[in-house]
C-alpha cells in the first residue's frame, strides 16, 4: 500500500510538472536561465527546480492571505531557504537572496502582463511593490526585470488562464508540488470563514470527541490540529496562540450561528430537488 501510494503521488507531481514545461512560463525561465545562474553561484538548482520556485511563488500571489503582497519577499526568502536545509544544504545567504529576487522579479512581471484585466490585481500588485521597497529589495528586483527575455503575448495569455482557474500545483507554505489530491485543496481566501474560525470549528469537535487515533494511543489535540494542516498543505502547529488571541474579541465569535444556517440551508435545498423529482 505505501509502495502503491508512493507512485501515485510521484505520477500526480510529474504531471504537473510535465504540464508547466509545456507553458510559455517555462519558456519565460529557459530563455533566461544562462543570465540567471551565473547569479546563483554554488546553490545546486537547475532550471525545472526555479520554474517550481517560480509557480509557487505564484500559487502564493494568487491565493493572497492577509498580508502576503507586503511580506512577500521574506515569505520567499524564508521558504527557499527552508528548502534547501530540508535538502541537507545550506547554501550562503547571498545565493539564497538571489534566488528570492530571482522569484520576486518574475512573480511581479508576470503579474504585471494582467493588470489591465482586474483592478483587483492592480492593488495587489501596488502592494507588492509597497513591500520590496520597505525590504529594499526594489532595486535589485528592477535591475533583474530590465533584462528579461520574454514572449509577453503568449505568458499574458497563460497568466489570464491561470488567474481564473482554481488550480495551484505546489503546497501552501514549502516549496513542493502539489503531489496529491489533498494538498490540491486549501483554505478559501473569501475571508468568509476565517483561520481562527476554522480552529474553533476543529477544537470544538476534538472536545465532542469527533477523533480518535489510529494505534489506540492518547489524542491530543496538536495531533488533529497536525492533521488538518497536512491535508490543507498549511503549518497549524500555532493554533493555541491563534485561538489565545481570537478569544479576546468574544463577541466576534458567530462561526456557530453560521455554519448552523448554513446546514440548514442545506437541508432546506435538499427538500427542494426531492419536491422538484415527485
Amino acid at each position: 500500500m505505501i509502495i502503491n501510494n508512493l507512485k501515485g503521488k510521484r505520477e500526480m507531481e510529474s504531471e504537473l510538472r510535465n504540464r508547466l514545461l509545456e507553458s510559455p512560463l517555462y519558456d519565460f525561465v529557459r530563455s533566461n536561465w544562462r543570465r540567471w545562474e551565473k547569479g546563483i553561484g554554488a546553490v545546486d538548482l537547475q532550471e525545472e527546480d526555479l520554474l517550481l520556485y517560480i509557480i509557487w511563488g505564484l500559487d502564493l500571489f494568487k491565493e493572497r492571505d492577509e498580508g502576503v503582497c507586503q511580506e512577500f519577499s521574506e515569505i520567499v526568502y524564508s521558504a527557499v531557504r527552508r528548502k534547501f536545509t530540508r535538502c541537507k544544504f545550506l547554501p550562503n545567504p547571498e545565493g539564497v537572496s538571489h534566488i528570492t529576487n530571482l522569484v520576486c522579479a518574475s512573480v511581479l512581471h508576470c503579474c504585471s502582463l494582467i493588470l489591465s484585466v482586474s483592478l483587483t490585481e492592480l492593488a495587489a500588485y501596488e502592494e507588492l511593490l509597497r513591500g520590496f521597497n520597505k525590504e529594499k529589495r526594489r532595486d535589485s528586483i528592477d535591475s533583474l526585470r530590465d533584462k528579461f527575455v520574454c514572449d509577453d503575448v503568449l505568458l499574458k495569455e497563460w497568466m489570464v488562464k491561470y488567474m481564473k482557474s482554481e488550480m495551484y500545483y505546489t503546497s501552501k507554505d514549502d516549496i513542493e508540488w502539489a503531489i496529491d489530491d489533498q494538498q490540491l485543496i486549501r483554505r478559501s481566501s473569501n475571508k468568509k470563514v476565517t483561520k481562527v474560525d476554522l480552529f474553533r470549528v476543529i477544537m470544538a469537535l476534538y472536545k465532542l470527541g469527533a477523533f480518535d487515533s489510529v494505534d489506540g494511543t492518547t489524542l491530543g489535540p496538536e495531533k488533529v490540529f497536525e492533521a488538518f494542516g497536512n491535508m490543507l498543505g498549511e503549518d497549524f502547529s500555532k493554533y493555541a496562540n491563534n485561538l489565545s488571541q481570537g478569544s479576546e474579541n468574544k463577541g466576534d465569535v458567530n462561526i456557530f450561528a453560521r455554519l448552523s444556517n448554513a446546514f440548514d440551508e442545506y437541508e432546506s435545498e435538499k427538500e427542494k430537488r426531492k419536491a422538484s423529482l415527485r
